[in-house]
């Protein structure tokens, strides 16, 4: 009797031990990550992107990350950090968006002019960049209130717009003069005694 209650003793503590084993191994409770930061990040683009990675508890496997980031390319990127122990896998993901909101800059050669009235303007010329798009300049649209025909300040606006719905706007100021009147001058002829 004492030999059958010995035998059923370890036949139960083997079946609970076997039972845990299985069970740790299919569902580990211990087995948890967590990611470090947040789980969505805005960039811009041609930052730095610092991985700040995940915390794992329940075991010593080291985690495994898919996925990547370029931050040289406008986009939406996601990452995904799991870990696996025997049987149990845990994961857990990070959004990134790589966006551009930089407006683009206009350079004027010139940021006033003066002319006569009556007189053409000439365009003494810009450039639009953007760090994104690079040279945007054939983008550019041009606005003016210019009348040649009257004294006054007048304006020109360059406006541009980048892929990403950057605006920028410069003004460059026209003023317009009444022209010199020149008189003639009046040459008197002397006698000069030699």
């Amino acid at each position: 009797m004492k030999k059958k209650i010995i035998v059923l003793i370890l036949v139960i503590t083997v079946t609970i031990f076997g039972v845990g084993i299985i069970f740790y191994a299919f569902a580990n409770p211990f087995l948890k990550i967590t990611l470090i930061g947040e789980d969505f990040l805005t960039l811009e683009v041609d930052s730095t992107y610092q991985e700040k990675g995940v915390k794992v508890e329940g075991t010593k496997e080291s985690y495994q990350v898919a996925g990547n980031v370029d931050v040289k390319k406008i986009g939406n990127y996601e990452l995904e950090y799991s870990i696996q122990n025997m049987m149990t896998k845990k994961k857990v993901k990070r959004s990134i968006q790589v966006v551009d909101t930089t407006v683009p800059v206009i350079e004027l050669k010139e940021s006033d002019v003066t002319i006569y009235e009556k007189e053409e303007y000439r365009e003494s010329g810009y450039q639009a960049l953007d760090n994104y798009d690079g040279d945007i300049t054939d983008k550019v649209r041009v606005n003016t209130t210019l009348d040649n025909q009257k004294e006054g300040e007048y304006t020109i606006t360059y406006e541009v717009e980048d892929s990403s719905g950057n605006k920028s706007s410069v003004t460059r100021i026209i003023t317009v003069k009444k022209r010199p009147v020149v008189e003639n001058p009046t040459i008197k002829l002397g006698h000069s005694s030699c």
